[in-house]
């Protein structure tokens, strides 16, 4: 995607912000699409363009980001001040609405930080008298209450409320006196509420189900889709409630969408993970360019081979070599940990029926991987973990 094409693509989130299945479907993409435009917001049009998406977003109470691996991996992005305050200057330019200027400081990645005091002074000193004096002020006495004491900061809070109206009715109830019954009481009072009401609110619950979207993926793989899989695995670790995606493990028998399931739904399960190993896609030399890295769809046969082994090992033994041999590089790279050690020896069954199943494939990718791992970083060769059982 070219930069001048990011305005129509943030528009397409805009309308998204209401929809909130289709959030989930496309979590990762609309994430893309969101570094992508914080990359560029030197150019105006972005500028305005993600504005406008984020208030958007705000008043349907959605972070500007879904996906918190993605979070991590662009912090020193989303913390940059120069990229962080046009934005909130635009947006607030655009949205007065207290909602706005709440979100600000709450959804991630967060636009106005603690280390923004100084600059929100500086910024409410240009605009008293106007339109946005009152946001500034609220933004710049939230930083102020959520903050460790400091007198430095008291000091620009007093300074402030001598030029600044707005800053002056923001601080009122703790500089002066509270009447019980009076006007500053009932205000203190509905700020509580509010504050409370936030807190307090009933989480909403998903639609479609996950148990529906179980449901609608069963019928994709059962009826010529057997890629399915890999995107029917994140669905497996929705809760009724759920806000975003889960992580998937090797053993998705431990996820919410197996453990509620009935034995049918099971059995349907266990079909599926069967023809994503005969029929599914494979890169094998994913993990040759990126050892170290990996998503749902990369670890999703592994998965399957580890589920068919406990529950239906019929199936399992059944799998041809021709199947093993697709999937050599998953089973050799799917990374365990050491808090799975206690799961080591299906892990190290599971290289062995591929090495037996499989040899000359097995043999080949496990040279290529061990190069290519070394070659990124030789303190972390992973990919031998599994062989414990290996030897003829």
């Amino acid at each position: 995607m070219k930069p001048d094409d990011l305005p129509y693509a943030l528009g397409w989130l805009k309308t998204l912000a209401s929809q909130r299945d289709v959030g989930y479907l496309l979590h990762l993409e609309l994430d893309e699409i969101m570094v992508m435009a914080w990359r560029h917001l030197n150019e105006p049009a972005v500028l305005t363009a993600l504005a406008e998406t984020s208030i958007e977003y705000f008043r349907h109470y959605h972070d500007l980001l879904r996906d918190r691996d993605t979070l991590a991996k662009n912090q020193d992005l989303f913390s940059d001040p120069e990229r962080r305050r046009p934005l909130a200057s635009k947006i607030l330019e655009l949205s007065q609405e207290q909602n706005t200027r709440f979100e600000l400081t709450n959804r991630l990645p967060r636009i106005i930080r603690q280390e923004d005091f100084d600059w929100c002074f500086g910024q409410l000193t240009a605009s008293i008298g106007g339109m946005r004096e009152e946001a500034w002020a609220g933004l710049m006495w939230s930083l102020f209450c959520w903050s460790e004491p400091d007198s430095s900061r008291v000091g620009r809070i007093i300074e402030a409320r001598a030029i600044s109206p707005c800053i002056m009715a923001e601080s009122e109830l703790s500089f002066t006196p509270v009447e019980l019954g009076s006007e500053r009481a009932k205000k203190l009072r509905e700020g509580y509420e509010l504050s409370a009401s936030r807190t307090q609110r009933e989480p909403e619950l998903l639609e479609p189900t996950p148990k529906d979207r179980i449901e609608q993926g069963l019928d994709r793989s059962e009826n010529g889709e057997p890629d399915i899989w890999w995107l029917f695995l994140r669905e497996m670790t929705l809760e009724a409630t759920s806000t975003h995606y889960g992580q998937v493990p090797l053993d998705v028998r431990t996820l919410p969408g197996w453990l509620r399931a009935d034995s049918h739904t099971q059995h349907r399960m266990l079909a599926a993970a069967d023809r994503f190993l005969r029929r599914g896609p494979v890169d094998p030399l994913k993990w040759q360019r990126n050892p170290h890295s990996w998503g749902s769809f990369d670890t999703a046969a592994y998965s399957a081979f580890y589920i068919l082994k406990q529950e239906a090992p019929d199936t399992y033994d059944a799998l041809p070599g021709v199947v093993w041999a697709r999937h050599v590089a998953n089973v050799l790279c799917s990374p365990y940990f050491d808090a799975d050690d206690g799961q080591k020896q299906q892990h190290e069954e599971i290289a062995l029926r591929c090495y037996q199943q499989a040899r000359e494939a097995f043999l080949f990718y496990l040279s290529l991987q061990l190069d290519a791992e070394d070659r990124e970083n030789r303190h972390m060769i992973s990919c031998d973990r599994k062989l414990g059982q290996c030897w003829d």
